[in-house]
């Protein structure tokens, strides 16, 4: 059992260090295109930790209502709970993006952030509120496979939306060729800014088509 235990854990812990790692990444992207970016950023920070938090907290409570449907071994309900959930999650967010996106410029007038900063911020969640649902999908729906006794593949999705995020983040942040950026910057120094969050909203839709296959492994 502990041997067992501490397998799947470590899956986890990879998904876990992967993500973060990809987080540490985009941060080192976006502090080569200036310094007033990367402070702009920050400023993100608490939004998206928030909004992350509230997502995570939807899979946990849609994967414990499963977890206990598939313990009574009632397929039946545990796949359509697992449908309302995923549904309830795309609604939710939806609604959550549209609302968060008009309060954008009180909400860093309150974190301090200065005009300049405070534009950038705005630019740069205008984008990553777009794949929230995105993100959302896929973090509940990895909770629910976790609940359905499956903790390994949710693991190699994460891991898999990392390295996209990774190796996306170049080209989006910094532009796909000189010219590209030479570009960029003639127009507007900071233009190439907000496609930073481009390479998680499209990590995380490449990853989600997966999660109905791959949940529904453990549901027979």
């Amino acid at each position: 059992m502990s041997l067992h235990l501490s397998r799947l854990t470590g899956f986890m812990l990879l998904g876990f260090v992967a993500v973060m790692g990809a987080n540490l990444m985009e941060s080192l992207y976006i502090s080569q295109v200036g310094t007033l970016e990367l402070a702009a950023l920050g400023f993100t920070f608490p939004l998206v930790m928030m909004m992350q938090g509230v997502t995570m907290g939807l899979g946990v409570g849609a994967s414990s209502v499963v977890a206990r449907k598939i313990g009574a071994h009632d397929w039946t309900d545990a796949k359509r709970l697992m449908s309302h959930a995923i549904w309830m999650v795309i609604g939710f967010t939806v609604a959550l993006s549209f609302l968060v996106y008009w309060s954008l410029e009180p909400i860093f007038g309150l974190l301090g952030a200065d005009q300049a900063a405070a534009e950038l911020a705005i630019q740069y969640m205008s984008l990553w509120l777009i794949g929230l649902p995105f993100f959302a999908v896929a973090m509940v729906g990895s909770s629910l496979m976790r609940a359905a006794g499956d903790a390994i593949k949710p693991s190699y999705l994460m891991t898999f939306s990392a390295v996209i995020q990774i190796v996306l983040g170049p080209r989006l942040y910094t532009g796909a060729t000189e010219s590209n950026r030479r570009l960029d910057d003639a127009k507007s120094p900071a233009r190439r800014y907000p496609r930073a969050s481009l390479a998680t909203m499209e990590a995380n839709s490449l990853a989600d088509p997966a999660l109905p296959s791959l949940g529904a492994v453990r549901l027979k």
